[in-house]
C-alpha cells in the first residue's frame, strides 16, 4: 500500500478505537475516511498529486 511518507498514525491507545492520522506537511489531523483516496491508497502514488506535497 502506497502511503505519503509524511503521514503518521496516531493511537487513541484504547482497545478497539480507531486512531487518526497526523500530517507532518499541514499538521492537520485526518480521519481513515479523509486519508482513504489521497494518502494511502491500495494502488499508485496519489499522494503525488497532494499540493501540499508538491510544495514542500
Amino acid at each position: 500500500m502506497a502511503r505519503c511518507p509524511y503521514l503518521d498514525y496516531e493511537s487513541t491507545g484504547l482497545l478497539y478505537s480507531q486512531g487518526n492520522y497526523l500530517c507532518k506537511l499541514c499538521y492537520k489531523r485526518l480521519s481513515e475516511s479523509e486519508v482513504k483516496g489521497k494518502c494511502k491508497v491500495d494502488y499508485g502514488e496519489n499522494y503525488k498529486d497532494c499540493p501540499i506535497y508538491r510544495n514542500r
